[in-house]
């Protein structure tokens, strides 16, 4: 069973800064990354997004510095494994948060890019990331895919993430 990864963010994000609603269309340059299930890079990056998810609550709740509040998801595929896909957050409550989906699926029915989106388990969420000074931090899956990118993937993605997945001060 293998897991898909959205390799660019950047189509989005790019969507996302010149101020518009729309979302990374299955036509654009975010491009799907497989990987095994048992991928050891992969797996290690999931779980220091998940470690690290009270850094991105605070911020959420409180920076106002921030800009672009994403989560990663994963949905299960027609096919058995899971395709994993980024949420815009566009408000919170107590019961759930609230977004639209990023990217287009490839393999997962019935969900689309531009969708809303609901979150109530925070288990399900794989990656975070939020932009701060024009620059991406968190985003631990898509530095994980860096080596899998070509050139052009990887200057795109190294352009727009910050040195490090967490600000200085935060863990």
């Amino acid at each position: 069973m293998r897991a898909r990864w959205t390799s660019a963010i950047f189509a989005a994000v790019t969507t996302l800064l010149a101020g518009q609603a729309a979302c990374a269309p299955k036509d654009s340059d975010d491009k799907a990354i497989w990987f095994g299930k048992a991928d050891h890079a992969m797996n290690a990056s999931v779980d220091e997004a998940r470690a690290t998810l009270p850094i991105f609550w605070k911020h959420l709740e409180q920076d106002r510095e921030v800009r672009h509040f994403l989560i990663k998801v994963a949905f299960p595929t027609s096919h058995g494994g899971v395709e994993h896909l980024w949420i815009g957050l566009t408000s919170t409550d107590e019961k759930a948060l609230h977004g639209e989906i990023l990217n287009e699926p490839e393999d997962v029915p019935n969900v689309h890019a531009g969708q809303p989106y609901e979150i109530t388990e925070p288990s399900k969420i794989s990656d975070w990331s939020y932009e701060k000074a024009g620059k991406f931090y968190g985003q631990f899956t898509t530095r994980a895919m860096l080596k899998a990118m070509d050139e052009k993937g990887r200057a795109e993605q190294l352009e727009v993430l910050a040195p490090t997945p967490l600000e200085p001060g935060d863990r």
